[in-house]
């Protein structure tokens, strides 16, 4: 079995320009996001595959907007592709139904920055985990999530963070990425990325922090 957590060491460092955090649009709440320290950098980058960020919500949002800080450590010339999923669940028991949206995606040449992945999404009360693949096109990717560590989390009340997560798979044979996925969190470092949305309003005295998730 290859376990992915415990091959940490394969970082790949790159130059890290600092980012600064955007103010959302009108209407719409930074939901939650993991950036840098306090000058936003990063240390470095991780090959995508079998990479997982997790968070639940106690309300319901709409026009969802979900980036990952994404870099392409082949170069101008290398290519960084992969598939992005945002599932509702992890484990054996995940299948494809539960899965909210996928996109295959590939990386400018000597990208290194938040790189938008899904848009315009109606996001539930519940859990939810954005999880990474390398492209089924058999070709080697050189995209990388940049980590930070420390870092720094951003909520919105009611946003609970669940931490990262890596994939224990065989290293040959198909699967099913987020069926490979355990519930050892890791919460000593964290992968960039953010969430936007606009909150759907309460009930009358609904508070976010009491809700139930469905």
């Amino acid at each position: 079995m290859k376990t992915i957590v415990s091959s940490l060491l394969s970082f790949f460092l790159f130059a890290i320009v600092p980012l600064r955090a955007q103010r959302p649009p009108e209407g719409l709440q930074r939901v939650i996001e993991i950036s840098g320290g306090e000058g936003g950098e990063g240390f470095s980058g991780q090959n995508i595959n079998g990479l997982a960020v997790g968070w639940s919500l106690k309300r319901d949002y709409h026009n969802v907007t979900i980036s990952a800080r994404l870099a392409n450590g082949g170069g101008i010339d290398g290519y960084a592709g992969g598939t992005a999923y945002l599932t509702r669940m992890i484990g054996p028991h995940s299948k494809s139904i539960h899965e909210v949206a996928k996109k295959e995606f590939e990386l400018p040449g000597n990208y290194n920055g938040m790189f938008t992945l899904f848009t315009n999404l109606d996001l539930a009360a519940g859990e939810y985990w954005l999880v990474f693949e390398d492209p089924d096109n058999g070709r080697k990717t050189y995209a990388n999530w940049v980590v930070a560590a420390p870092f720094t989390l951003r909520t919105t009340k009611g946003t609970h963070y669940l931490g990262t997560t890596a994939s224990t798979y065989p290293t040959e044979a198909p699967v099913y990425m987020p069926a490979t996925l355990v519930h050892e969190v890791n919460r000593n470092f964290g992968y960039q990325f953010e969430v936007i949305g606009e909150p759907v309003p309460l009930l009358k005295d609904e508070d976010p922090s009491r809700a139930t998730l469905r």
